[in-house]
C-alpha cells in the first residue's frame, strides 16, 4: 500500500507551498468569485467567511471556526472539563465544528493531509487534539485521529508542519482502535463499521485537556490516495554527537511528494525573525570529510517570519549538512549540524548552478586523504586547513584576514592552537597527539578584522589494530565465577546506554563517583553504564574506550563490578552509519509509532548490523582481559516498539526497499536460487527476482466468520524471514561480544521477539534483563537467566521492593538478579521520602540476601501447576503481525481471573510445548486463542491426554493446521466434534450462561461465554488492554455433531444443547467448553478447573488460601523460607504508582511454616529484621511454625539452623 503524501508547505520563500496536489482544499468566497490559490480544477473548497460556532459536547466551553482566504483558524476557550473517553479517560472539553456544507471527498481518497499552526507561545501545555469528521453515504459520523504526531496531539509547530489522519479502513482483525477512528453517529464505540463511500470532509474535534484557551490554524488539507510512493522524499535531523559536544537544539524537517522542491531549513526552524542573515553551508558524504555540495546566500526573513534556506536535492543516500548562519553584525555565528538523509529520489540530484559560491575554508589530509588514519600513519600524519581565494567571502576579507585553528580532545580538552594568515595554509602535525588521544575534533576560523566570516568543523581519528584472538577460549559466562556465592544486584545508568561517557567524560567522572560510593553503601555488587555506539567509535573504526577504563577504575577501588550497555537507538548510532530506515506500508520512515520524527532503523541494514557487530567485538577484546568487566547488555528496542508491527494503529513493517533485498536474498537461498521454483511455491509469475514484492497483511475469515490463518507460501515465507531477522540481530550481537571476549556474561534486553528465541539464548548462555518486577505471584523461572527491573525503573516505595525481591528468589535463588536505575546526578538525600525507603529497604535485603546463594528448592516449582498456551502461529498468521504483546492480551481475562483467585498456573507458547514440558503438568489450559498448531504440536497434547494428562479446550483450540486448510485440527484427533460459530446467533448481552448440571465437575460455580468484545476505556476494564481482543473469537457456538459417547456433561445453554463436558481419552481426560469463557463473569471457575486439572475434589483449596506465598528453601543443613503476604491488585497497582494505601498498613499475625524441618532442634532467626526467634524443634516448626505480625507484599526470610 502507498500513496500520495505532501510537502511541508513554505510561503514567500520562493519554494512551492507544499506539493503538486492531489486535490487540495482551498479556501476561498462562494460561487463564481475567485478562489485563493485554486489553480487545481479538481480543488475542494470552503467558502471564505464561513464561520462555525458550537457549544462543547463533553465540559463546557465555545469554539469556533472561520475560513479566509489563508486557511481555517479553529479556537476555543474552555471554562470547565468533562469525562472524554477513548482507550482511557481523559479531563477534556470536545467541540465538534461541523460544517454548514459537507465538502465532498473523490472516490480515490483514502485519508487526509493537514498543514497546521500550533505555537507554543499562543497555546502553552498541555496540547490540544484534533480529529477529523467524516460523514459516509448513510449519513454516518466518524471522528478520525491525526496520525503523525503521537495520539492526535497537535505538534508544537514553528510555521507550517504536516499531519494526517489514519486510513478510513484502518483494521486490527476486524476491530478499530479508537485512538484510530470512532463511530459518532450512530454510536458504535470500538466497533469495526467503516464509513461508506461516497465520503465527504464534515468538520472537525477539537479536543482541549484543560480550562483554556487555544487557537490554532489549518492549511491546506490535502487528498490522499494510494498507488504513487512519496517521491521524492528526504529527512533533515539533528546529529547526535555534534548536538552534545556542542550543546546544540533539535532542528528538523521533512519533505516529500510529487511537487517537493528540495530540502530547507525555515526562519522559524533557525530561530531567526524578520531581517536578512548572511549563510554558509557544504553537505559533505558519510566520512565527514568529503564535500559534496556548498554554497552561500542571504537569507530574507519577512515580518510574517516567512522565509528559508534552500538546499540541493541529492541522490539516495545519508549525508551530513554544516549550516552557519550569522543573526546580526555583532553576534557570533549561530551552527546548525546536522544529518541530511535523501530516502527517496527518482528525479536525480540538484543541478550545481543556483546555490551561491561555497565557503573558502577547505581541509585535507596526509599521507591519506580521508579522516581515518592507519596505525603506520600516525607518525606522519597531518591536516592541512587552507582558505580559498575565489569564494563565499573573497568580497569581504581584507589583508587582516587569519585562519584561526583549534585542535581538542574527545572531553573538550584543547590540545593545540594556532593562527595563520588566510593565504597561507596552515598546517597542523597530528603525531604528538597519535599516543594519547584516538581521535581528534579541530576546528578553523575564518576571521577579518577581529570579525568572524566562516567556521568549520572537522573530527579525525587513528584506527584500531585488527583485533586478536583469545589466545585461549574462555567457557561463555567464566567471568562471573564471583557470584557463584551471591545474588547479582546492579545500580545502573537510567539513560539506558545513552550517557556520553567519551564526550562529557569529565562531568560524569565526577557524578559517578558520588553514585558509586552510594552504590557501594547500600550493597549493590555490579554497577551498569553506559557504553554509548556514537561517542566510542564517532569514525569507523576509530575507538576511545580510554574513557571507560576510568569509569572502571573508579568501580573498581569500591570493589563493584563491571556492565556496560549499549543501546543502538538511531540517536546512538555512528553519523557514519548510512541512515537506512524501516518503512511501513505507506513507504514512509517517519512518524512510525509516536508520530513525530522519530527513525527506526530496519533490521535488515547490514551497515547498521555489521558495524555494530565489529564495535560490540572490539568492546569486547578491549576489556578481555580485565576480571573487573563482568559482561555487556544490549538494549532491545530503537522505539517503544522497536521493529515490530502496531496493528492497532493500522501500522506494518518493515516495507523499505533494503528490507525487500534481505527478502530476496533469503528466498534465493530457501529455493537455491531457484527462480522458478519460488515462483511455483508463491504462486506468482515472477520473470526475475526484482520482481518480488513484499507481501501486505490481509486477515481472512472462513464462510462461519472464524479468523483463518494465512496458509500462502509466500506469507509463510515472509513471516519466518522476519522472525529470523529479528531474532538474528539479537543473537548476532550476543555472539560478536563473545568473540571479543570469550567469558563475559552478554544480556540481549527482552522484547516482543525474544519469545521466538529462547532456546537460542539458552544455547548461547545469555541471559535476559526484562522489565517488571513486582507482580502479583512469582513468575515461572525463564529457560535462562533473567535480570529484572523495577516496575518504573526505580524501586518507588519500600512495600513494592520486598514484593520484588521475593519475586526475584522465590524458586532459585541466583537465577534471576536485580537491577535498579539511577540518573547519574541522583543521590539518596535528593530522592522523594518513597524513594529514599525504597532503596534503604533495598539494603537491609542486600544486607542477608547472599545467604540464599546456592539454596536449592525443596519441591521443583513446577510440580502440580498447571499450564496455559499461547501460539505465536495464531498471532503470526491469524492476526499477521510480530507484536507479541497482543497475544498476551487475548489471555488476560484468564490470567486476571487466576490472579484474583489467588492461583498458580505457568504461561508458555506453543514452540516450547515438548512432551518433556507437559510431562510435569497435571493439566494445560489451550485456550481460544491458541488456534493453530503444527502437526507435532498437536500430536504432543493428544499424546499427553492419552498417557494421563488433562487437557481443557474451548471451541478454537488447536483448531488451525499451519500452512493448511484443515480444520478441527486437535478435536478431530481427540474425537471431537467441531464446535462451531451459529450464523444466526445475534445475543443482545456481552455474554452466555449456560446451566451448570448438578454433580457435574462445574456445580456450584456460574459459566458464561462471551459473545461480544469489550469495551475501552481501560480504567473500566479489570485487566487493561482487552478489548484489543479480536471479536471474531465472540460467538455463539454449538456442536455439530453429539458429544462423544461417554462424555459428561457439565453445563447446558437454554436450548438445551450441551455447553461443556468432561470426555476421557486413554488415560486423560479432555474438559470441553462450547464457547469463549468470560473468565471476569465467572468467579470460581479458575479455581474449580485447577482443582478439576490437579485431580483435587471440588472446593479442596480454601478461597482465600494462600494467605502466605513461601518457599522452602535448604543450603546445607541450613533452612530457610522465604515469602511474603498476599497482597491484591489494587494495592499492588498503587504501589507501583508511588502510593503507600492505608490497607498495605495493616498488620496481621501469620504462621510461617517449615515443612522440610527434619528431627532436632533449630535456632530460627528473622534475616531482615535481625530478630532471633529462640530454638525450635523440627516437627513444631513443620506443624505450627513461627508467628509473624506482617502487612500485605510485606517479605520475609527465615532462617533455621540445627542448635549445637
Amino acid at each position: 500500500m502507498t500513496m500520495l503524501l505532501p510537502a511541508n508547505g513554505l510561503l514567500g520563500t520562493g519554494l512551492v507551498s507544499g506539493m503538486a496536489r492531489a486535490l487540495p482544499l482551498f479556501c476561498g468566497v462562494v460561487a463564481g468569485a475567485a478562489f485563493a490559490g485554486a489553480t487545481d480544477s479538481g480543488a475542494l473548497r470552503v467558502p471564505v467567511g464561513t464561520a462555525v460556532t458550537a457549544q462543547a459536547a463533553i465540559g463546557q466551553g465555545t469554539a469556533q471556526l472561520t475560513a479566509d482566504a489563508s486557511g481555517l483558524t479553529l479556537a476555543a476557550e474552555v471554562t470547565a472539563t468533562g469525562r472524554y473517553a477513548e482507550n482511557w479517560y481523559l479531563d477534556a472539553a470536545v467541540f465538534d465544528l461541523l460544517l454548514p456544507d459537507a465538502v465532498p471527498l473523490p472516490v480515490e481518497c483514502v485519508k487526509l493531509s493537514l498543514g497546521v499552526v500550533n505555537s507554543y507561545e499562543k497555546n502553552q501545555h498541555p496540547p490540544a487534539s484534533l480529529r477529523v469528521l467524516v460523514r459516509d453515504a448513510r449519513g454516518g459520523l466518524w471522528a478520525v485521529n491525526t496520525r503523525l504526531r503521537g495520539l492526535g496531539a497537535l505538534p508544537w509547530t514553528k510555521g507550517v508542519e504536516r499531519i494526517e489522519t489514519f486510513p478510513w479502513d484502518a483494521s486490527e482483525a476486524g476491530r478499530i482502535d479508537p485512538w484510530v477512528m470512532m463511530a459518532l453517529a450512530p454510536a458504535r464505540f470500538d466497533e469495526y463499521d467503516p464509513p461508506q463511500p461516497p465520503l465527504a470532509l464534515a468538520g472537525f474535534r477539537v479536543i482541549v485537556p484543560a480550562v483554556k484557551k487555544v487557537s490554532f490554524e489549518v492549511r491546506d488539507l490535502t487528498v490522499l490516495s494510494r498507488g504513487q510512493l512519496p517521491d521524492p522524499y528526504w529527512c533533515l535531523g539533528s546529529e547526535g554527537l555534534w548536538k552534545v559536544r556542542l550543546n546544540l537544539g533539535d532542528t528538523g524537517q521533512f519533505g516529500w511528494g510529487p511537487g517537493e522542491p528540495g530540502p530547507h531549513l525555515r526562519a522559524a526552524d533557525l530561530g531567526l525573525s524578520q531581517g536578512e542573515f548572511p549563510y554558509s553551508w557544504e553537505i559533505l558524504g558519510m566520512d565527514e570529510w568529503t564535500v559534496e555540495r556548498a554554497g552561500s546566500g542571504v537569507l530574507a526573513v519577512a515580518a510574517d517570519g516567512s522565509g528559508a534556506i534552500e538546499f540541493p536535492l541529492l541522490a539516495n543516500g545519508t549525508y551530513r549538512l554544516r549550516l552557519c548562519v550569522r543573526p546580526g553584525k555583532s553576534q557570533p555565528l549561530r551552527e546548525f549540524l546536522m544529518h541530511y538523509l535523501v530516502v527517496r529520489n527518482s528525479r536525480g540530484p540538484s543541478t550545481a548552478d543556483r546555490w551561491g559560491p561555497a565557503p573558502r575554508l577547505r581541509f585535507s589530509a596526509a599521507p591519506t586523504p580521508g579522516n581515518v588514519f592507519a596505525p603506520e600513519a600516525a607518525a606522519t600524519a597531518a591536516v592541512t586547513v587552507s582558505c580559498a581565494a575565489d569564494s563565499a567571502t573573497a568580497a569581504t576579507a581584507g589583508t587582516d584576514t587569519v585562519i584561526r585553528w583549534q585542535v581538542e580532545s574527545t572531553d573538550g580538552r584543547e590540545l593545540a592552537k594556532g593562527e595563520a594568515a588566510a593565504n597561507q595554509p596552515a598546517v597542523i602535525a597530528l603525531a604528538e597527539f597519535a599516543a594519547r588521544e584516538t581521535v581528534l575534533w579541530i576546528t578553523a576560523r575564518l576571521l577579518s578584522g577581529g570579525q568572524e566570516l566562516e567556521v568549520a568543523r572537522r573530527v579525525v581519528g587513528f584506527r584500531a589494530k585488527p583485533v586478536l584472538p583469545p589466545s585461549a577460549a574462555a567457557a561463555p559466562d567464566a567471568k562471573v565465577a564471583p557470584f557463584a556465592n551471591a545474588i547479582p544486584r546492579t545500580k545502573g545508568d537510567w539513560h539506558e546506554g545513552g550517557t556520553p561517557v567519551a564526550t562529557q567524560a569529565t562531568l560524569r567522572l565526577t557524578q559517578f563517583q558520588g553514585w558509586l560510593d552510594e552504590a557501594r553503601e547500600i550493597g549493590y555488587n555490579q554497577v551498569e553504564f553506559s557504553a554509548p555506539w556514537f561517542d566510542l567509535e564517532p569514525l569507523p573504526g576509530v575507538y576511545q574506550f580510554q574513557y571507560l577504563d576510568r569509569l572502571v577504575d573508579e568501580a573498581k577501588a569500591r570493589g563493584l563490578y563491571v556492565v556496560f550497555r549499549v543501546h543502538p537507538i538511531p540517536g546512538q548510532v555512528p553519523g557514519w552509519v548510512p541512515r537506512e530506515y524501516q518503512e511501513d506500508e505507506n513507504r514512509l520512515v517517519h512518524g512510525l509509532w509516536s508520530g513525530g520524527s522519530n527513525l527506526t532503523y530496519t533490521a535488515a541494514s547490514s551497515a547498521m548490523t555489521g558495524g555494530l557487530d565489529r564495535f560490540l567485538e572490539n568492546l569486547g577484546a578491549h576489556f578481555r582481559d580485565n576480571p573487573q568487566v563482568m559482561g555487556y547488555t544490549v538494549e532491545n528496542l530503537f522505539f517503544d516498539h522497536g521493529w515490530h508491527d502496531m496493528p492497532w494503529l493500522a501500522q506494518y513493517v518493515d516495507y523499505s526497499e533494503t528490507m525487500r533485498r534481505a527478502f530476496v536474498a533469503h528466498l534465493r537461498g530457501k529455493y537455491h536460487d531457484d527462480l522458478r521454483a519460488a515462483a511455483a511455491a508463491h504462486q506468482v509469475p515472477y520473470q526475475t527476482w526484482e520482481d518480488v514484492s513484499l507481501p501486505h497483511p490481509t486477515p481472512a475469515f472462513d464462510e462461519l466468520g472464524r479468523l483463518r490463518p494465512r496458509t500462502d507460501a509466500l506469507w509463510l515465507d515472509w513471516a519466518r524471514f522476519k522472525v529470523d531477522l529479528l531474532c538474528g540481530f539479537r543473537l548476532d550481537a550476543v555472539r560478536a561480544l563473545r568473540r571479543g571476549d570469550p567469558g563475559c556474561a552478554v544480556g540481549s534486553y527482552a522484547a516482543p521477539d525474544t519469545q521466538f528465541c529462547l532456546d537460542d539464548y539458552a544455547a548461547l548462555k545469555s541471559f535476559i534483563p526484562t522489565g517488571s518486577m513486582e507482580d502479583q505471584y512469582p513468575p515461572e523461572p525463564w529457560p535462562v537467566p533473567v535480570r529484572r527491573e523495577p516496575h518504573g525503573k526505580i524501586a518507588r516505595t519500600a512495600p513494592l521492593v520486598d514484593v520484588g525481591m521475593t519475586n526475584l528468589l522465590f524458586h532459585e535463588p541466583g537465577h534471576e538478579g536485580l537491577f535498579n536505575y539511577w540518573f547519574p546526578e541522583w543521590r539518596l538525600k535528593t530522592l522523594k521520602d518513597t524513594e529514599r525507603e525504597a532503596e534503604l529497604r533495598l539494603q537491609q535485603w542486600f544486607r542477608v540476601v547472599d545467604r540464599l546463594a546456592g539454596a536449592e528448592p525443596c519441591a521443583a516449582a513446577s510440580q502440580g501447576r498447571g499450564l496455559q498456551v499461547w501460539s505465536i502461529a495464531s498471532l503470526l498468521l491469524n492476526a499477521q503481525h510480530t507484536f507479541i504483546p497482543r497475544a498476551e492480551d487475548w489471555v488476560k481475562p484468564y490470567r486476571c481471573r487466576i490472579g484474583a483467585e489467588k492461583l498458580r498456573v505457568d504461561e508458555l507458547n506453543e514452540t516450547r510445548l515438548t512432551p518433556g514440558e507437559l510431562r510435569r503438568r497435571p493439566y494445560v489450559y489451550l485456550p481460544y486463542c491458541a488456534d493453530v498448531l503444527d502437526t507435532v504440536q498437536a500430536q504432543a497434547l493428544c499424546d499427553y491426554v492419552q498417557q494421563g494428562g488433562r487437557l481443557i479446550l474451548e471451541p478454537t483450540s488447536g483448531f488451525w493446521r499451519v500452512g493448511a486448510e484443515e480444520k478441527n485440527v486437535l478435536g478431530a484427533r481427540l474425537g471431537l466434534a467441531e464446535c462451531a460459530p451459529k450464523a444466526d446467533a445475534a445475543e443482545p448481552g456481552d455474554a452466555v450462561t449456560a446451566t451448570v448440571q448438578p454433580g457435574s465437575v462445574l456445580d456450584g460455580v456460574p459459566l458464561a461465554f462471551r459473545v461480544h468484545q469489550f469495551k475501552p476505556p481501560i480504567n473500566d476494564q479489570p485487566t487493561p488492554w482487552i478489548q484489543n481482543i479480536p471479536r471474531a473469537y465472540f460467538r455463539r457456538y454449538a456442536l455439530t455433531g453429539a458429544p462423544p459417547e461417554g462424555a459428561e456433561v457439565a453445563a447446558r445453554y437454554a436450548d438445551g444443547t450441551p455447553a461443556a463436558f468432561v470426555v476421557s481419552h486413554g488415560k486423560g481426560k479432555v474438559l470441553f467448553l462450547c464457547g469463549v469463557v468470560d473468565w471476569l463473569a465467572c468467579p470460581g471457575l479458575a479455581r474449580r478447573t485447577d482443582d478439576w486439572g490437579c485431580g483435587r475434589p471440588p472446593g479442596a483449596a480454601p478461597a482465600e488460601d494462600p494467605e502466605l506465598l513461601t518457599s522452602p528453601l535448604r543450603k546445607g543443613e541450613t533452612l530457610y523460607v522465604l515469602g511474603r503476604r498476599f497482597i491484591n491488585h489494587a494495592d499492588l497497582g498503587a504501589l507501583k504508582g508511588g502510593n503507600v494505601p492505608e490497607s498495605v498498613k495493616t498488620t496481621k499475625a501469620l504462621a510461617v511454616l517449615f515443612p522440610q524441618a527434619a528431627a532436632g532442634r533449630y535456632r530460627v532467626r528473622e534475616c531482615l529484621s535481625e530478630k532471633d526467634l529462640g530454638t525450635l524443634d523440627g516437627p513444631t516448626l513443620r506443624t505450627q511454625g513461627v508467628t509473624l505480625e506482617l502487612t500485605p507484599g510485606q517479605g520475609l526470610l527465615l532462617e533455621a539452623s540445627p542448635a549445637r
